[in-house]
């Protein structure tokens, strides 16, 4: 099966479903998406402290994907990709492209009025637990974004799926044992947690909290602290059900988040690394020692890769594509994998629609958008601070082909639904998804 985008452009000829050994028996399969997680503030990421000890630990039995790309840098889109296996853009992509960002409307006539603008998943995109409930398992999902909900079709192939609009680790934590004596009756279970607690507005959380020597450093220390809460709350949780044993596990973030690395905070209209890098680590029953990946990967290849790993028909026409080759560490799938381009896209409606894309081949990353084009050598400057395009040459020529044929996918017409509400609007503003639509 070739990947969708590999009809316009040139691309390694990789098997998506290649022998491989499937477990003997189902396995429970438990995703956890760790929201605007960054990696490099995790110590087996290279980072000096390590705020995250149990998944340090839980890295050290599982395959680590260090170059590990979202297909955006905004929630909505990042998490269609994860559950579909397809790029937002594209006639057959999923047609999520800026979730619940909302537009606060000015006062027209003297009324006020807030109206959320959302794409809904087509429903002839299928998702993860679609697939996973069809093939036998239960399904059950617990997530603390609104922008994972019903509205834009997040809850599609869940038996039970809980939404809380803004809580944390711990409500997760409480939900999930509820469910407990269900999921482990289950055999197997398909879980899906989603946990917000790195994403703004960051708590001091103790005891992990600690003043910084700068007022600059506070942001950063509050949003280690969340991480250091989240994993204290992630080992409880695998603790109770036993995961880290028994079932196929994969933790991924869905962007990252930006503190002043090129001159700006949050996850704003960009697609540098510090927002397009997320974790990604699998662990596979039986595996008791660590595999760090340097290959190329995206967020669009774990639906294949835990289709394939559970013995699942992968469906065909996905942009993702199996890890297992690089699972089972074949010699030629890091070459193969690390040569195949993946590409990012981020959109901005106001004051005007924007799009900026990128493309990350081997070590080169070609960034285009408002702004111009910009080129970075990841090998040698990873953070992307030099800016190569000046002095581009002719090899470069391909990638820019590349990502031409990517944009000239299009995007496809999906249903648009409205969601009004001052509670929502409010909520929304706080967690950093309002953007106020300039005067003309």
């Amino acid at each position: 099966m070739m990947l969708a985008y590999c009809v316009l452009v040139a691309c390694p000829q990789i098997a998506t479903n290649p022998p491989s050994k499937t477990l003997d028996s189902k396995r429970d399969v438990v995703v956890v998406l760790l929201d605007t997680l960054r990696p490099d503030h995790l110590g087996f990421f290279g980072n000096d402290q390590e705020p995250a000890p149990f998944l340090a630990e839980l890295a050290d039995g599982a395959s680590v994907f260090r170059r590990c790309y979202s297909t955006t840098s905004w929630t909505a889109p990042a998490v269609a990709s994860l559950f579909s296996g397809l790029y937002p853009t594209g006639e057959t992509g999923h047609g999520i492209l800026e979730g619940f960002m909302a537009f606060k409307r000015r006062e027209q006539r003297g009324v006020s009025v807030d109206v959320l603008p959302l794409n809904r998943l087509p429903e002839e995109v299928t998702l993860m637990a679609e697939l996973f409930k069809e093939a036998g398992w239960s399904t059950f999902g617990i997530v603390t974004n609104l922008n994972v909900g019903p509205e834009i079709g997040m809850d599609r192939g869940f038996d039970r799926f809980q939404l809380y609009r803004k809580d944390d680790a711990s409500k997760v934590e409480e939900t999930v044992f509820s469910w407990a004596e269900e999921i482990a009756s289950s055999e197997p279970a398909f879980v899906y947690l989603h946990f917000m607690d790195p994403h703004v507005p960051y708590q001091k959380r103790a005891p992990w909290y600690a003043k910084p020597d700068s007022p600059l450093g506070e942001p950063v220390a509050r949003y280690d602290s969340e991480i250091s809460f989240l994993d204290e709350h992630l080992a409880n949780i695998f603790g109770h059900f036993g995961w880290a044993e028994d079932a196929i596990v994969v933790i991924v973030s869905d962007h990252g988040e930006e503190f002043g690395d090129h001159g700006g905070s949050g996850h704003e209209f960009q697609l540098y690394s510090e927002l397009n890098r997320v974790l990604m680590m699998v662990r596979i029953p039986g595996q008791d020692t660590p595999s760090f990946v340097e290959a190329n990967v995206s967020l669009v290849d774990v639906l294949p890769t835990l289709l394939a790993l559970s013995g699942v028909e992968v469906p065909g026409g996905l942009d993702g594509m199996s890890l297992l080759p690089l699972l089972l560490d074949r010699r030629w799938a890091a070459a193969a994998f690390h040569s195949r381009p993946v590409f990012s896209h981020r959109l901005k409606l106001s004051p005007a629609p924007q799009h900026l894309w990128s493309v990350i081949e081997g070590n080169r990353k070609l960034i285009f958008g408002p702004e111009g084009t910009e080129l970075y050598n990841l090998d040698t400057d990873w953070k992307e601070q030099d800016n190569r395009w000046p002095e581009h040459n002719a090899e470069v020529e391909d990638l820019v082909r590349k990502l031409e044929a990517f944009r000239s996918r299009g995007f496809r017409v999906v249903e648009k639904v409205r969601v009004g509400g001052k509670e929502i609007s409010t909520l929304l503003q706080a967690l950093g998804y309002i953007e106020d639509e300039e005067e003309e």
